[in-house]
Parts: structure tokens; sequence; C-alpha cells
């Protein structure tokens, strides 16, 4: 039960659901329940995935200081124009190694909990548009509630850009981007380090370095009419060139995961 609502939290942390906020009004709050249906790798650069269903709360609000929207939640230091710097929480979702033929006898990953500056830079405005660029170090703490480690460090810098329209009472929103993503050694060998004590005879001992840890492109679109929310979204990533390309826990080096997810606000 613990790391199934750490599964339903950390998908909102790790952006798997589009929620667009910046129309809402300042102070309001609005709250839902809603489902999403996901396609899933174990854990990117794993060549096995899942497909899972999870009900989730729809919260958004947009008050001075905090907002709770698709980054989960955000804590604004500073804002002016065009720059703005957030608190920003991300995640990872957990692994059972059991099921999954590349960490058969490992440990289990553990959900893990990203938090630290985000620093965004808007340019391009238009009146339903816009461009951004975005630069996020963020510390990780893996957790199951009952067991705690160090995960590392992680950084990215991503190109990011939302547009909205607006068709009688329906409202859409496109958003997509581009991201580069780095980590310590400590984060790499989270995922991809293996221990001598975990060797056989197809999975040799290895240690990850810090340095590049691949790329991704995002894309998802939503709809909202009346008080019905619908969203689809995909994410692609690429980690051919990452330093822990070699790890033999990557057997895969490109990993999509997709998704459709409803909510009926009240």
């Amino acid at each position: 039960m613990k790391k199934s609502l750490a599964l339903i939290v950390l998908l909102a942390a790790n952006n798997a659901i589009v929620i667009a906020s910046d129309e809402l009004e300042q102070g309001k709050l609005e709250l839902g329940l809603g489902a999403t249906v996901l396609h899933l790798p174990d854990y990117i650069g794993s060549d096995q995935t899942r497909e899972t269903a999870w009900p989730f709360p729809y919260v958004r609000y947009i008050g001075k200081d905090w907002r709770i929207d698709r980054q989960l939640i955000n804590r604004e230091l500073l804002e002016n124009k065009r720059w703005r710097l957030d608190l920003n929480f991300s995640g990872s979702l957990p692994v059972n190694s059991e099921d999954n033929n590349a960490r058969e006898g490992m440990p289990d990953l553990m959900p893990t909990l990203e938090v630290g500056p985000w620093l965004q830079f808007r340019f391009a405005e238009k009146a339903d548009s816009y461009w951004r660029t975005d630069i996020a170090i963020r510390k990780a703490i893996a957790s199951d509630f009952t067991d705690y480690q160090n995960a590392g460090w992680a950084a990215q810098w991503q190109l990011f850009n939302r547009h909205d329209w607006q068709q009688q009472e329906t409202y859409w929103s496109f958003e997509h981007s581009l991201a580069l993503v780095w980590g310590d050694e400590r984060q790499h060998n989270y995922f991809y380090g293996v221990a001598p004590e975990f060797v056989t005879t197809t999975r040799a001992a290895y240690e990850a370095n810090a340095g590049y840890g691949g790329w991704r492109y995002s894309a998802g679109i939503t709809r909202r009419q009346g008080q019905l929310w619908t969203a689809v979204f995909l994410r692609y990533f690429d980690i051919s060139d990452a330093e822990f390309a070699d790890s033999p826990l990557v057997r895969d080096e490109q990993n999509i995961a997709l998704g459709v997810a409803a909510a009926w606000i009240w």
C-alpha cells in the first residue's frame, strides 16, 4: 500500500500527466478526481515495459508564493517579467526487481523524491503561446517509507513550448519540450550500478561515472470542457550516449512512455 501511494504521488511529480495552470486565477483552488492509464518502461534503459492504471487527485492552485500544478509543487523564490526561480519537486517510480530480468536477484528500486532550484526564462511570448528555457538542479532521496538511501544529484536543461487555443467552450493546450539530463555518481549508480555480490554469468560488475545522462522529448495535449479534463501524453528517452550506457542493466537505449488521463473537477 505504501509503494502504491508513492507511485500515485510520483506520477504527478515526474510529469506523467500534463496539467496546465497558467490561466488559473491567483488564489483560486480547483479539486477533482481522475484516473490515468500508462505504458512505461520498468526504468529508463530497461527492455521490459508495464501497463498500469491509477487514480490520482486533480489539484490546481496558484497563490502568491506557492503553486500546485503539473510539476506537483513549486515554491516561488523570485519572479520578474521574464525570469522565474522556483523550488521544484520531481521523482522516479519504484521497480520490483523480481519482475525485471536484468535486475533479478538485485534489490528493488525504491521511488525517489528530488527537490531543488528551478530557474526559468520565458521568450518569444505571444497572447496564446510562449517558449521557455529551464535549468534545474535537484537532490534525490530514495525511500519506500521503511528505508532511505542517498540517490545523489540530478540536473537538467530544458527547452519548452506551450500553445493554448479555444473552440467555443472547449479549451485546448499543447506542450512539448526537449531536455538534456546529467547526474552524479550516486545518481547513476543507484539505477545502473552492479555491486560484486550481484554479479551473475550474464551480469558483470559495474560502477557508473558522473556525467551526461541522455535526452528526452515530451509532448502532451490537454482538453478542458466544463468540469471534464482529459489528456494524452508521450515521452521519448534516448540514453545511447549516456555515461552509463554500457551498464549491463541497460538493455534498450531508447524508451517510450505513453498515457491517457481524465479527471472530473468539482
